[in-house]
């Protein structure tokens, strides 16, 4: 028998994002994957998406772009950010960003004074009307 066995074992993400787009004074930080971000077609939804909340992808957003298979440790990046955030995440789960906490997707969540948004892949969220019900009621609690 081993000891310790029932607990469970938690991976920790380590990894610094790829690429990151804009300033981290912004008020909104999007994080996506890299194979996202490239995709003319879904940045456009993103700038629509964006734009229904006024915002401008390129002037108002810090966006943190990184490998589909790496996290991105939001710790490290907020720690030293007093201005409360509104962080939206296409495709990464609260675990996958460094934080260990049960969410639903499509949720609000406010954490000390910074507010989350999980939410699925970009194209996954495109092409399912739920998803974007669910995405666009989420967003108008965020205006």
């Amino acid at each position: 028998m081993i000891p310790f066995e029932a607990i469970p074992i938690y991976h920790l993400p380590s990894a610094a994002p790829i690429k990151v787009l804009g300033e981290s004074q912004k008020s909104y930080w999007i994080i996506l994957s890299t194979s996202e971000e490239v995709n003319p077609l879904l940045q456009d939804f993103l700038s629509k998406i964006l734009k229904a909340l006024g915002l401008d992808m390129h002037l108002d957003t810090y966006r943190i772009i990184t490998d589909d298979s790496d996290g991105v440790y939001l710790s490290k990046l907020l720690g030293h950010l007093e201005d409360p955030k509104i962080i939206i995440s296409f495709g990464f789960t609260p675990s996958e960003i460094g934080l260990s906490i049960a969410h639903l997707p499509y949720q609000l969540l406010n954490l000390k004074h910074h507010r989350f948004l999980f939410c699925d892949l970009l194209d996954s969220v495109q092409n399912d009307p739920n998803k974007k019900r669910a995405l666009w009621e989420t967003l108008q609690l965020l205006q």
